[in-house]
Parts: structure tokens; C-alpha cells; sequence
């Protein structure tokens, strides 16, 4: 009883509240999106084959289920748009998966592709797969009369001892007929850890925010990125306070704002928050996203003998 109630709460711990799916905006006219955007498209049992990759139409009782999916979202800032994600995979298998990805802005009336990306190799998995990919339509505002789209990516590990999870967020803008990145793959959840699969471990949560600022560079917002750490560690069902040389402390260049609220919980875990304003990005003259100021830390701090959740994959 007492492990399945750890396993439970180790569980919450890494994957937290599952991200609730908007509902799909494909609606019967999947076939159709394809069949314009791909007019050499072949149907097939589960959709369409495109030379030696296959789109698989969403289901109509079920969304969000499929990875490998076609997905469409209206665009609030462009009712007149809709948004389309469209997986194109060589590859489904249980060792791993290979794809490209194809991004198209579509018109929402004729369906005809008004802009497109490909995303060439983007589906591609193996250990870490690729569970959920979701449009993210926030008030992404560039200019007064451009805004940007999102897309996040969610991955998870297959190892039980050491768990992994994470969501990456891409930022794309129209340009003219064309679709151009703005921000490449910054990490915006990130769930990972040790523990013994009984009940201890220690577990690291990082969750990062993305606002838009009022200053400008080259004619387009600073994006500010707000990051906020928690450090979970469970003791089996007693209560301890984490070792102060194991509280985390910032990577070089980010600054951390430490608030320590240790709190236990009755099944024995212990939780350190973290929040801190962590980097500014900014649009160069080609839309692409450059770090341009790094906050410091205002008050030196030991340093954790971990590497910090926060130091990898940041553009």
C-alpha cells in the first residue's frame, strides 16, 4: 500500500497535471486539408500516403491521443487562419520513429495552404518519444499587426529509475507566403530524477514562462522568459529539510531568486521553490531569436554539487 501510494505521488511529482487538449479544429475536413496541401496524396487505411511517408488522420471520438496525428487549431489572433501540424512518418516502430513535420497556415474558408514549413526530421525518436504535440495560440504579439505561433513538442523517457519529461516550445511567424522560426526549441517543463522505484528518490521540476515585453529591437518585442525551479525529495514517509549544499543553485549567468518554502507532505516529500527573471530574448533583422541580456545573480550562492535542471538546451 505504502509503495503504490510512493509510485502515485512519484508519478505527480514528474508529470504534474496533465495539459488539457483543445479540442481538434480538423473536424471532418482532414482529408480534405491533406488532399490540397498534398495533391499527389494517396489514401491509405489509417489516412493518406505522401511517397514513403504516411499522415494519419485524427480520429473523430478521440484527440490529442496520437503523436503521430494530423492536428489543426484556429489561430484567434487570424480567425481567418487555421493552423495545421502534419506528421509525415517513414518510420513507426517500437525502437523508434522518423518523420519530418510539416507546419501549414492554411485559409479557414477554402482550405488552400497559404504558408508552409518543413521540419525535416523533427518526428524523429527513439528512448525519448515524442508523446503530444499541440499548437499554442497565447497573444504571441511581435509588432502592433504581427503576432507569432507557438508549438510545443512533449517527450518521455522509457527509464523507469531515472524518469524524464519534457515540453519545448517553438515560436514560427508568417512572412509574407512563408513561415520563419522566431524561437528555436526553448525548454519549458522539464521533469527528471533518481530514485530507487520503491519510494526515495530526489526530483527536479522546471517550469519557464514566456511574456512579451514592452521593449523593442529591430522593430519586433523582447520576448522575457521567467523560470521557476522545484526540487522534490522523497524520504519514504518521513519528513527531513534538504541539505543546504543540495539546494540548487543558479547555472552561470542566470539569476536565481532563491524563496525557500520546504514543505512536506504526508507521504514524505519535500519541495524547494525557486523563481527568477532568466533571460531576455531578442528578434534580429531576420526574425530569429538572439539572447541579448542575461540577468545576475544579486547575491554570490553555493553552488549545487548537481548539475543545474536550468543549464541545458536554452537557445
Amino acid at each position: 500500500m505504502l509503495k503504490t501510494r510512493c509510485f502515485l505521488v512519484i508519478a505527480a511529482l514528474l508529470f504534474g497535471t496533465p495539459i488539457a487538449h483543445a479540442e481538434d479544429a480538423c473536424g471532418k475536413k482532414a482529408a480534405t486539408i491533406v488532399q490540397q496541401a498534398y495533391p499527389g496524396a494517396k489514401a491509405s487505411a489509417d489516412g493518406f500516403r505522401v511517397g514513403d511517408a504516411s499522415i494519419t488522420l485524427p480520429k473523430a471520438d478521440v484527440s490529442g491521443d496520437d503523436a503521430h496525428a494530423l492536428i489543426c487549431r484556429a489561430w484567434p489572433a487570424y480567425p481567418q487562419r487555421l493552423l495545421v501540424a502534419v506528421p509525415l512518418m517513414t518510420k513507426i516502430d517500437d525502437d523508434g520513429n522518423e518523420g519530418d513535420l510539416d507546419l501549414l497556415v492554411i485559409d479557414r474558408n477554402s482550405l488552400k495552404v497559404e504558408s508552409r514549413l518543413r521540419l525535416h526530421a523533427r518526428m524523429n525518436d527513439d528512448a525519448v518519444r515524442i508523446t503530444d504535440i499541440q499548437f499554442d495560440t497565447a497573444r504571441y504579439r511581435l509588432t502592433p499587426d504581427q503576432s507569432a505561433f507557438g508549438l510545443r513538442i512533449s517527450l518521455e523517457g522509457s527509464s523507469r529509475p531515472d524518469p524524464f519529461a519534457e515540453v519545448d516550445l517553438s515560436l514560427y511567424m508568417v512572412d509574407h507566403d512563408s513561415l520563419r522560426p522566431v524561437l528555436d526549441g526553448i525548454v519549458t517543463r522539464k521533469n527528471g530524477g533518481e530514485w530507487d522505484t520503491q519510494c526515495a528518490g530526489t526530483f527536479d521540476e522546471t517550469h519557464r514562462t514566456l511574456a512579451m515585453d514592452a521593449a523593442t529591437h529591430n522593430g519586433y518585442a523582447d520576448i522575457l522568459v521567467t523560470e521557476k525551479i522545484l526540487q522534490h525529495h522523497s524520504i519514504g514517509g518521513q519528513e527531513r529539510r534538504l541539505p543546504a549544499e543540495d539546494q540548487q543553485a543558479g547555472s552561470p549567468g542566470l539569476s536565481i531568486e532563491l524563496r525557500r518554502q520546504n514543505v512536506s507532505s504526508a507521504q514524505g516529500v519535500e519541495t524547494a521553490g525557486m523563481t527568477s527573471p532568466v533571460r531576455r530574448f531578442t528578434l534580429g533583422e531576420q526574425g530569429a531569436a538572439q539572447v541579448i541580456r542575461t540577468y545576475r545573480l544579486a547575491q554570490p550562492m553555493k553552488r549545487s554539487r548537481r548539475a543545474p535542471p536550468s543549464a541545458d538546451r536554452f537557445p
